[in-house]
């Protein structure tokens, strides 16, 4: 009930934060960042100490209201009041760019929620959960992967070159990918104290499959870095097109791997599947040139050597 009354405040604090970047004021959207996470804290805190044994929802309460509290911020921020306006207009106005947008991120969560949704039935929910709980640890790599797109796109835009874009798109996927490997190490070799104090009992079954997530991890860090300069040059259908291709390896290895080895096969049909779209997406950026950019795009671009045609 919460999640669904405070829904519009809290995607549009989200798409507030593309437009503070959009518009090249990071700092407001820091800002807007953190104001919720000071509403947030101050509301759990609430919730903690006038209540007692809170439960779930009391607690998923205090995180919607921080953030549509933060939406509404953002709109003064803006600056820009709300506008009420044809839904089929608005489609039809983006449907070029958007549609495969949608279906790019579409395919890039698809395959993993219904991997999570099936795993009870091959695997038991106990394998649901030390999977789920080995990705805590590695929460941060994500919010650092939408960042870096976020911040990046834009700068690549500006580069002035498809040379200078996939320069850019490269090195980004691999500073990423460079931190993903060592975050994975240190993970890997957490004492079990600090495993256990995080998620209890989980922790002594992750042994195998922090490792193996990190290998996913490493992958969908070099998809996002490379992915920037697909995005940058409007060509998200080919990063729609890897993820199609990859989406049933994700599901067909984790489904078989993981009611053969539990979690451990599991992550393993992620990891599996990342790599090959990794790849799919390393080689799609590679073919990207002046003549396979949409004209509005490559007009926005000064040629250098090996851009002309």
């Amino acid at each position: 009930m919460w999640l669904g009354a405070t829904l519009p405040f809290l995607l549009g604090q989200d798409a507030m934060r593309s437009a503070f970047f959009a518009m090249e004021r990071p700092a407001r959207a820091a800002l807007n960042d953190g104001v919720w996470a000071c509403l947030q804290l101050a509301a759990v805190a609430l919730v903690v100490v006038k209540i007692d044994n809170p439960s779930a929802t009391q607690f998923v309460a205090a995180w919607c209201l921080a953030g549509a509290a933060a939406g509404l911020f953002g709109l003064c921020q803006l600056r820009i009041p709300p506008k009420m306006i044809r839904l089929d207009g608005w489609l039809t106005e983006i449907s070029g760019l958007g549609t495969p947008l949608f279906i790019e991120h579409l395919l890039a969560a698809g395959p993993g929620l219904l991997l999570y949704l099936l795993t009870p039935m091959i695997a038991g929910v106990t394998t649901l959960g030390v999977i789920r709980g080995a990705y805590v640890f590695f929460g941060p790599l994500n919010v650092l992967h939408e960042a870096s797109t976020m911040l990046f796109v834009p700068t690549a835009r500006r580069a002035g070159s498809v040379d200078a874009i996939k320069r850019i798109s490269m090195r980004v996927a691999v500073i990423l990918a460079a931190v993903a490997a060592i975050w994975t190490l240190v993970i890997g070799l957490l004492p079990d104290v600090i495993g256990e104090l995080a998620i209890d009992e989980i922790w002594a079954k992750t042994s195998v499959v922090v490792w193996i997530l990190g290998i996913s991890l490493i992958a969908e860090a070099l998809i996002e870095g490379l992915g920037i300069g697909l995005r940058t040059v409007e060509r998200p259908a080919d990063l729609a097109r890897a993820r199609a291709i990859a989406g049933p390896v994700i599901l067909v290895i984790g489904v078989g791997a993981g009611a053969t080895w539990g979690a451990a096969g599991l992550a393993s049909g992620f990891a599996v599947g990342y790599t090959l779209t990794a790849v799919l997406v390393w080689r799609a950026l590679r073919r990207v040139d002046v003549d396979r950019i949409p004209l509005a795009v490559r007009n926005q671009l000064i040629p250098i050597k090996g851009d002309a045609t």
